[in-house]
């Protein structure tokens, strides 16, 4: 903080200050420092995403998603506003436009474990286990340490009688 009184505030200084914020969960300076920011550098889909998720942390639900949308005009291809933006969807039990979501995410990084295990907790929520236990299955194969998956997974293939398969 004392540093940008001394120079002009630049976007990288802004973005650092802004994670710091975040990271100490004073969502109001982040979203200050992301919107300072994104006034330098409009295209950044990066700080269009952090500006959603600190106005998300705010109790601004329609902010955040009118922020996702944004980030998507400006990037389509970037992963984590899908991801992002399914959690915010997921936390107001939209489970439609969640799954819609964590689909393109997978879609878009097909290789990232822990993000086909957040696609797999949200169709269980709507019933699709089997559907489910196979892209867990698939997250442990890409990660073998991928802890997210295990859990889900043991408990589906225990409600299938699969015991032997449960704790492996």
């Amino acid at each position: 903080t004392k540093a940008l009184a001394l120079f002009p505030p630049d976007d990288f200084s802004l973005v650092a200050r802004g994670l710091i914020y975040f990271d100490l969960k004073n969502y109001r300076s982040a979203l200050k420092d992301f919107n300072e920011s994104l006034k330098l550098d409009s295209s950044n889909v990066r700080l269009h995403v952090l500006k959603a998720m600190s106005l998300e942390h705010l109790g601004d639900l329609k902010g955040a998603l009118k922020a996702y949308k944004v980030a998507i005009h400006v990037d389509p291809r970037y992963p984590d506003t899908y991801r992002s933006r399914g959690w915010t969807y997921s936390s107001i039990r939209n489970r439609t436009r969640a799954i819609q979501d964590f689909t393109k995410f997978i879609r878009l990084r097909p290789n990232d474990a822990d993000g086909r295990a957040e696609y797999a907790m949200q169709i269980i929520l709507v019933g699709r286990k089997q559907e489910a236990l196979q892209q867990l299955n698939v997250a442990v194969k890409l990660d073998k340490n991928c802890v997210s998956a295990y859990i889900p997974r043991g408990s589906i293939r225990s409600e299938i009688g699969d015991m032997k398969g449960a704790i492996s």
